[in-house]
């Protein structure tokens, strides 16, 4: 994977970053869409069916899994270091860091796993 393809896959994930309201969403819907078995997205309950908003979205990348959290009005994202299913560190990471990490690591995954690149490409909309 090249430098460019990295830096095109992180400014697509980060192209809504400023509108915390938008940018979750639109995230969680392309990362839901592009990787369906490592993404969990946690949505408020509605009473009348229908998906809620966003709260949170969880990627599992292979040893660790990437968080982003709604935290009274703003986004926090996390790295969580997870052995057999228990999480034994993470650190707080800005939403610029997180999209970097995730792109990297999808970027990097694509470079010897067709399923990966596939996936980017459904994130990038190719």
């Amino acid at each position: 994977m090249t430098d460019a393809s990295f830096d095109l896959l992180a400014a697509s994930l980060r192209a809504d970053a400023g509108d915390a309201a938008t940018f979750l969403p639109v995230l969680a819907r392309k990362l839901e869409d592009a990787l369906p078995h490592q993404t969990v997205v946690r949505r408020t309950r509605r009473l009348l069916g229908g998906g809620g908003q966003v709260q949170s979205l969880s990627v599992d990348v292979g040893d660790e899994r990437l968080d982003l959290e709604m935290d009274g009005g703003r986004i926090v994202g996390r790295r969580v270091r997870v052995v057999r299913d228990i999480a034994i560190s993470s650190a707080e990471l800005t939403i610029a860091e997180w999209v970097d990490d995730l792109s990297r690591r999808l970027a990097s995954e694509a470079e010897t796993s067709e399923q990966a690149r596939l996936a980017m490409e459904r994130i990038l909309g190719v």
